[in-house]
Formats: structure tokens, C-alpha cells, sequence
């Protein structure tokens, strides 16, 4: 029965092992964080979308198109293809974060810009009241410029 569990718990203790790192990382000593604040790191975190989105049809192309290197070395092979990723795969990566993501996030925020409604209120004339309840002088209905909905609107002199 506890065998059931096990992978359950098994996740949970490796998820909650996971949280307690990064919460380390994030509320910890300076000593801790000062590896990660390492300036090719962070870049390679910039760009990490891009790499985790390309490493492997790039790594697959390479395997099919390239030189076969299965008569080499396991640790050779291996080599190259790590030289791969430094040479062709990182690259390619940042370029692709520069000429697609970036521009991506740069045009979304632009377009998000022009959604949201300006915040000037136009100016707007005095209504006379419909109702009869007495309603001071210095009372102005006003449209909502969101939803175009009418809203009393009271200013007040000081003297």
C-alpha cells in the first residue's frame, strides 16, 4: 500500500525541495545569490526561452544532416556536440531572441498601449437635473469615458 504512495511523495518532497531552493536563492545570503547574478549566466537566462525552444530540432537536424559520429568515442561525440551548442545552437538562440521575442514584446506592449483608454477626462457642460430632488449648482453629470454610462459628479468651492 505505501508503494502507491511513493511516487506521489516522491514528487511532493522533490517539489517542495525545489521551492525551498529558489526561496533560499531569492530571501538568502548574499554569498548565495552572488553566483547567480553572474552576468554570462543572467544572459543566458535572457535567451533561455529561445534555447530551450531550439537545442533540440537544432540537435536533431545536426544528427540527421551532419557527419555520423557514432563511430567515435562516447565522450568525443559528446564533446562535439557540446561544441555545437556553443558554436551554432547559443547563437542562434540569441538572434532568435533579438529578431523574434523581442520585437514580439515590443509589439505587444505597444499594442496593450493603444487598448488602454487615455486617462484625460474631456470637459464636459452642466446637465439640468431630471429628478426632483434639489441638487446644488455646482453638480455636473458626467459620461464615464470607459463605458459611456452617466455618473453624478459633485465638486465642492472651498472659500
Amino acid at each position: 500500500m505505501l508503494v502507491n504512495y511513493y511516487y506521489l511523495v516522491c514528487e511532493l518532497c522533490f517539489s517542495l525541495s525545489f521551492a525551498l531552493c529558489i526561496l533560499a536563492l531569492l530571501f538568502g545570503s548574499p554569498r548565495l545569490k552572488r553566483p547567480f547574478e553572474w552576468s554570462p549566466l543572467r544572459w543566458l537566462g535572457m535567451i533561455s526561452y529561445s534555447l530551450y525552444m531550439w537545442h533540440l530540432p537544432l540537435l536533431i537536424a545536426f544528427i540527421q544532416l551532419g557527419p555520423s559520429l557514432q563511430q567515435l568515442p562516447p565522450a568525443l561525440a559528446y564533446g562535439l556536440y557540446g561544441l555545437l551548442v556553443l558554436l551554432l545552437i547559443i547563437p542562434f538562440s540569441f538572434f532568435f531572441f533579438l529578431f523574434v521575442e523581442k520585437l514580439g514584446i515590443k509589439l505587444g506592449e505597444h499594442l496593450q498601449h493603444q487598448k488602454q483608454p487615455t486617462t484625460t477626462v474631456p470637459p464636459v457642460a452642466p446637465v439640468p437635473p431630471t429628478s426632483k430632488v434639489p441638487i446644488p449648482t455646482n453638480t455636473i453629470f458626467a459620461h464615464h469615458p470607459l463605458d459611456n454610462t452617466r455618473h453624478l459628479v459633485l465638486y465642492i468651492h472651498h472659500r
